[in-house]
């Protein structure tokens, strides 16, 4: 299941330097969004925002309509139902690309015909089947 994201007006300081700041992004359900920058420009800080493994400072983040934080609400990461893979040293090595992919959608106890479909489409849009 897809879902759309909204962030509005968020803002993170980490160590007393701003890293966003009044930033605003939409997805929509089914859309693949790539995030550029370099070193140090929020990136990461974004997406652990949206997982739930950082809190911003303010704003607010919305899946499906549904806020997930802000205006007294905070949902907590494991119930977002967000993945996320890190860049570094997170994947296991033992594992093809499409196995370490497997791994949360079978955690999610998804059937493996859909697993597979879903691995497939994935590795087509980000070209790296």
């Amino acid at each position: 299941m897809t879902a759309s994201l909204n962030c509005t007006h968020i803002s993170k300081s980490l160590g007393g330097r701003i890293v966003l700041d009044d930033l605003s992004i939409s997805v929509r359900a089914g859309e693949v969004v790539s995030l550029l920058g370099a070193s140090g420009s929020g990136k990461t800080t974004l997406l652990r925002v949206i997982s739930g493994l950082a809190d911003p400072d303010d704003g607010e983040i919305t899946l499906d309509g549904r806020i997930v934080w802000g205006k007294g609400t905070a949902i907590p990461a494991e119930r977002r139902g967000i993945g996320m893979v890190f860049q570094d040293y997170a994947l296991w090595p033992h594992m093809s690309v499409a196995r370490n992919l497997a791994f949360g959608l079978e955690a999610q106890r998804l059937p493996g015909p859909e697993v597979a479909a879903r691995i497939e489409h994935a590795l087509e849009v980000t070209r790296l089947g």
